[in-house]
């Protein structure tokens, strides 16, 4: 079984729920933009404004390319060389390490003192907005028929990929600063009790729940001590499958949830309905246009020693542009992705504090994302049903995420939805 935790919270909540005003004002900016030319859209007032605009709600640094394939977003490339890397460790050398009290080091730890990821308000600042994302939108995107609001939608998604990112980072800075401390209060501790208050604080802060302080104070190696605490918290950074935390199934949803919880739940879900379906997304075949597209491929597969392989291209760039979208790799099924989402927007309809205006907005988007739902299936392709029956890793995948898929339906089920309804009637 993968699933380490069971007690662990199902539902991914790393921002707080916002106002819409971020989402409208860049719908605003996208709405200029679509009546524009593809080669004079860079040179746009609307498009320069895009990063300011960016930088006013997340203080994120983002650069904005008009050209090639997208939306896409690439994070800041940051390695150890990276001089905002030296910049944060000639701050951490001169205002810590130099400090002859190691609990301090490890106390402030969680106070982040060059930079800080804000959940709440899903800002980030200091060191952070120093760092440079650079966002692709392709002008050709105004052609694909999506509203402004839709464009908007997606761009947040891209923008989630780099607030993900940053939480990522900000959690390593400050893992390392808790590795330092304990390193350094390792040396000044002599005897086992010694040991085990300082790895009893260090257990604290970075939320250790199985670290067996009492059995690893009695080791006198420091490297082995901070090898098991270093093994620990990589423990703690498994997601709820057993992967990394950041796995790319999760990064995904991660991204979807920051548009969502920023308001752009509804046109999310439309505006990918768009594109799947000019696509072609196998999510929309019927079972006779599923069966025949899946038959012809085992017939291509049976004909390639019978063709000297001439077929294999043909068989391979079939399976390749059904597999469009990462449906299994980067989000699930498609249906799975636009489930998530609406279960993100009942998510917001348990705050009892709602107005009636944002519990009718959401009982609308709703609404909406349940007739696209109608439409979607969760066909894959023959082979990769086959696959699931040969691989006994991923049989055992699949059933951890259709029991992680039915928590997060239980958390997120429709009596909140019900409820709110009833509260808007004055029942």
């Amino acid at each position: 079984m993968w699933l380490k935790n069971p007690m662990l919270q199902i539902a991914c909540e790393e921002v707080d729920f916002q106002g819409d005003a971020f989402f409208r004002e860049l719908a605003a900016l996208f709405r200029e933009l679509a009546g524009v030319k593809q080669d004079a859209m860079a040179d746009h007032d609307a498009a320069m404004q895009l990063p300011v605009l960016i930088a006013h709600y997340t203080g994120m640094n983002v650069k904005v390319a008009w050209t090639g394939d997208g939306p896409v977003v690439y994070p800041p490339a940051v390695n150890k060389n990276h001089v905002l890397l030296s910049r944060w460790g000639d701050y951490f050398r001169q205002h810590m390490l130099t400090n002859a009290d190691a609990d301090k080091l490890i106390a402030q730890s969680q106070t982040r003192p060059i930079g800080r990821v804000d959940r709440r308000n899903a800002r980030v600042s200091g060191v952070f907005s120093d760092l440079q994302s650079v966002l692709i939108v392709p002008p050709q995107l105004f052609q694909k028929k999506l509203s402004a609001e839709e464009i908007a939608a997606i761009v947040l998604h891209e923008l989630g990929h780099v607030f993900a990112w940053f939480e990522l980072i900000s959690h390593t800075l400050t893992t390392n600063q808790i590795l330092a401390g304990l390193s350094k209060k390792l040396d000044q501790s002599a005897s086992i009790k010694d040991r085990e208050a300082v790895l009893a604080k260090v257990k604290s802060v970075a939320h250790l729940q199985d670290l067996d302080v009492e059995m690893l104070a009695k080791s006198a190696d420091r490297k082995v001590i901070e090898i098991v605490v270093v093994s620990s918290i990589a423990r703690e950074l498994q997601s709820e499958l057993g992967m990394p935390l950041f796995d790319m199934n999760g990064f995904e949803a991660l991204a979807d949830q920051f548009a969502v919880r920023l308001g752009a739940g509804r046109d999310l879900v439309t505006g990918l309905d768009k594109i799947n379906r000019i696509d072609g997304h196998i999510a929309y075949r019927n079972r006779l246009a599923w069966l025949y597209a899946e038959s012809l491929k085992v017939i291509l597969l049976l004909a390639v020693p019978l063709t000297l392989g001439g077929t294999w291209s043909m068989l391979m760039a079939s399976c390749t542009a059904d597999s469009k979208g990462g449906e299994t790799e980067a989000y699930g099924t498609l249906k799975t992705r636009y489930e998530r989402i609406r279960e993100q927007l009942v998510e917001g309809m348990k705050n009892p504090g709602l107005s009636k205006e944002v519990q009718t907005s959401h009982a609308e988007d709703i609404e909406a994302i349940d007739e696209v739902l109608a439409t979607v299936s969760d066909r894959r392709q023959l082979f990769s049903y086959m696959a699931d029956f040969l691989s006994l890793s991923r049989r055992q995948r699949i059933s951890q995420e259709k029991l992680q898929r039915e928590l997060e339906s239980i958390a997120s089920n429709d009596l909140f939805v019900k409820a709110a309804a009833l509260r808007q009637t004055g029942i």
